[in-house]
């Protein structure tokens, strides 16, 4: 039966103005035998927010978050805003990518928000 082969730890991140990995959002997949993959973002802070999902091939040690200042990445879910106390989703019926992270930055300079996540991926 297939379980749960990766989960990201919900914290909750205080956004900044340029994009960022969301701490703990990195899920770790097992290429060839990862089924669904499942992210939801909520905007748990006063202002409103902008979010993608970025994916990875490359090694990434285990418990660490994707380093967008070194990885070449793909974005799989393109930028989008996010209000306050509203939660958005992305899921992918097989993943195709080893490792999925959440970035997040405010939607308005200066004006941060904050953004908690919650991922797993099934096998």
């Amino acid at each position: 039966m297939p379980g749960i082969t990766s989960q990201a730890d919900p914290v909750a991140y205080v956004t900044t103005d340029n994009y960022a990995v969301v701490p703990g959002s990195t899920v770790t997949t097992i290429l060839g035998d990862t089924g669904a993959l499942s992210i939801t973002v909520s905007n748990t802070g006063a202002n409103s927010i902008k979010w993608e999902v970025v994916a990875t091939n490359e090694p990434v040690k285990q418990g660490a978050d994707i380093d967008i200042s070194t990885a070449h990445y793909v974005v799989v879910c393109a930028e989008a805003t996010l209000a306050n106390a509203v939660t958005a989703g992305y899921t992918e019926d097989h993943a195709h990518y080893r490792h999925y992270a959440v970035l997040a930055k405010a939607s308005v300079g200066s004006s941060q928000g904050a953004a908690l996540v919650h991922a797993l991926a099934k096998g």
